[in-house]
């Protein structure tokens, strides 16, 4: 229920500033307008949230040199974190690939 009420909060935020006072003409200009619009916000913010993951999985890993199994859980918390990272800048990578070869003209999400 916490997570339904962060992505309404989320979305709250967001869409005013993305649906302007004109209507989509059609439908590429709606997901121009909208979607990539909301995608380019929330991208890197989900970046950035798997990098504050990996880098407290590392605080984890240091300070409790002592203990294994803090220790493990600071090493489990980093694989997470680069595996996120991982995946969401190659789909990154990807799409960008593609949309320069097919030629698309509506907006992508822009590299870090």
């Amino acid at each position: 229920m916490r997570i339904f009420k962060f992505f309404a909060l989320l979305l709250a935020l967001i869409v005013p500033t993305r649906l302007y006072a004109q209507a989509p003409v059609n439908l590429r200009d709606l997901i121009n307008r909208f979607f990539v619009a909301l995608i380019n916000q929330v991208v890197p913010i989900i970046v950035g949230a798997a990098l504050v993951i990996f880098l407290w999985g590392l605080a984890r890993f240091i300070l409790n040199v002592g203990s294994s199994k803090d220790q493990e859980e600071g090493k489990s918390l980093m694989k997470w974190g680069i595996l996120g990272l991982f995946i969401m800048v190659s789909v990154w990578g990807i799409l960008l690939i593609l949309v320069r070869s097919f030629g698309f003209r509506f907006g992508i999400p822009q590299q870090p």
